[in-house]
């Protein structure tokens, strides 16, 4: 492997960790906008094995928000990561 090709990787790897991180953020702090910022104008969540549901980042931080409106505090714990 070359330099070039594992700074690569690197970069890949943070940008990835900071994705996550931006969405644990945003869910914690419920900001719904930033969530949807989070995704490209395509993209979907799904929260079904969670008993949620499936569908475009507007909608489900719709029902995020209207689901967690009954907890006052909420946190991730981002552990354990595993980038391929």
């Amino acid at each position: 492997m070359t330099q070039r090709v594992e700074l690569a990787t690197v970069r890949d790897r943070l940008a990835l960790d900071g994705l996550v991180t931006e969405y644990a953020v945003a869910v914690d702090d419920g900001d719904w906008e930033a969530y949807r910022g989070l995704f490209t104008p395509e993209g979907r969540a799904d929260y079904r094995s969670a008993g949620g549901i499936e569908g475009s980042a507007g909608a489900v931080a719709g029902w995020l928000a209207e689901s967690f409106a009954v907890f006052p505090v909420r946190q991730h714990l981002l552990v354990n990561r595993r980038i391929r």
